[in-house]
């Protein structure tokens, strides 16, 4: 295990910086981009994800990006390279000033974007929704996504199927101020302890939840430490974490294979994006509940040109839930 740990450190020192990241000059390019747009008279619409790093949001682009070309508008995919609410605030204030027609936000920390420029915001008068993460009723006209309680539930009744007679676990979230990370804590233990009826049969690692910050090195590092040192033989994400980064993360998993294969250990997260279902057809994972990202990203869309268009949407689009297996892997995100 000390050789594994060590090419951990080994890889983050060579890699530094993730694969999908934005560089400053990126971001003046798209930022051009939009301007060049709304001067040729198109219509631009932006998500901004909490890192586009990120996988979950990636796909969730991929699903504007579609929505949009179907009905001759445009979806930029745009923000920050790490999980910072400050930089997200510059985000969208720099999106403001090009003149876009319409902007779908995940909040990074709940009330932060309210506080700060709730004003601004609301004074702006063109249309904002919220997915994956709500956004104050007084800014976004509506959030798309998961109801996060019962997404946290979901999982944790799919782990209490798996470990009936109960186990050794910790919870890996993002951050202490992510509302619905919080909200699939609480459904993640009312699932695992029925409702609280069997919660001696459940004992979590002291210090956990822990939190990564949506940097997922760190998370990856935690999960090795947690199962290597701690010995705790359920690891549940609310999110996915050290999952997000593929190579790092086959690399980790690999010495845990055959434990993982026969139950030994259970490794549980949230989400279902392709790489992820990769890892249950590798026996790299045990069970993935998901949300819906790419019709997260597709019905922002569709909702921010509803009400540029003056039609009406619902406050709460409820994206659905996906449960994925090593056996289901190949279908279960299936529409």
């Amino acid at each position: 295990m000390k050789l594994v740990l060590i090419l951990l450190a080994l890889f983050f020192s060579i890699t530094g910086h993730h694969a999908f990241a934005f560089t400053e000059q990126e971001k003046v390019e798209k930022l051009s981009l939009i301007k060049k747009i709304k001067s040729e008279g198109g219509t631009v619409y932006v998500i901004v994800p909490k890192s586009v790093t990120d996988l979950h949001f990636i796909t969730a682009a991929r699903g504007c990006k579609d929505a949009a070309r179907k009905v001759g508008v445009h979806c930029i995919y745009y923000g920050s390279s790490v999980s910072n609410m400050r930089l997200q605030i510059i985000d969208i204030l720099k999106l403001i000033a090009t003149g876009v027609d319409g902007i779908a936000i995940a909040a990074i920390k709940e009330g932060w974007v309210a506080n700060k420029i709730g004003v601004q915001l609301k004074n702006w008068g063109k249309p904002i929704v919220t997915f994956d993460s709500p956004l104050s009723p007084k800014i976004a006209q509506n959030y798309i996504g998961t109801n996060n309680y019962l997404l946290g539930k979901a999982l944790g009744t799919e782990i209490r199927k798996l470990k009936p007679t109960g186990g050794h676990f910790c919870i890996q979230s993002e951050r202490p101020d992510s509302a619905n990370h919080n909200e699939r804590i609480k459904g993640i233990m009312d699932g695992i302890t029925k409702n609280g009826e069997d919660k001696d049969r459940w004992d979590s690692f002291v210090r956990c939840p822990i939190k990564h910050f949506g940097d997922f090195e760190r998370a990856t590092k935690q999960m090795v430490r947690m199962i290597s040192k701690f010995k705790v033989n359920i690891f549940i994400s609310t999110g996915g974490g050290p999952q997000f980064l593929p190579e790092l993360y086959r690399e980790s998993m690999t010495p845990f294979k055959d434990h993982i294969k026969t139950g030994k250990l259970i490794f549980a997260n949230i989400d279902t994006t392709p790489v992820q279902l990769e890892y249950l057809k590798e026996e790299l994972s045990t069970i993935n509940v998901g949300q819906r990202p790419y019709e997260m990203g597709r019905q922002s869309l569709i909702a921010l040109k509803k009400m540029t268009d003056g039609e009406p949407v619902q406050t709460f689009i409820n994206t659905g839930l996906t449960y994925c297996t090593k056996k289901s892997a190949d279908t279960c995100t299936k529409q």
